[in-house]
């Protein structure tokens, strides 16, 4: 977990010891757990064409293949927001609102990543 820590500071310009991007108030989060697809997942080989059906896909181009297998969500889940506790929040508690999918990743070289973004509840603009 301190590793995962220390990138995600990394990632967001965050010194050791420099307070949290929000540090106070609600925060929603919304993670992306890419795992490494099967090779069997795809037809030949072909990573561009994958067997079985589309169940979402994102606003970007890549395409997104849930999982409903393990590890379990809200364990992975878990673990991210304790990580980003200090980094991104002051404590796990401001996170009130959730978003989390499990999926295969479909963006080369396909090893695995977990995307996350957050922000504040108070700047939520309700359409």
């Amino acid at each position: 977990m301190k590793q995962f820590a220390t990138e995600a500071r990394s990632e967001l310009g965050i010194g050791i010891g420099e307070p949290p991007i929000l540090p106070a108030g609600p925060v929603w989060v919304r993670v992306r757990l890419y795992k490494r697809p099967p090779q069997n997942m795809f037809v030949n080989g072909n990573r561009t064409r994958p067997k079985g059906k589309l169940l979402q896909a994102s606003q970007s181009d890549s395409t997104e293949y849930t999982i409903s297998m393990k590890p379990d969500t809200d364990n992975c889940l878990k673990f991210v927001l304790d990580a980003l506790t200090g980094v991104g929040w002051m404590d796990d508690f401001q996170v009130c609102k959730l978003d989390a999918m499990k999926c295969y990743d479909s963006v080369a070289p396909f090893t695995g990543r977990t995307l996350i973004e957050f922000g504040s509840l108070d700047e939520l603009v309700h359409f």
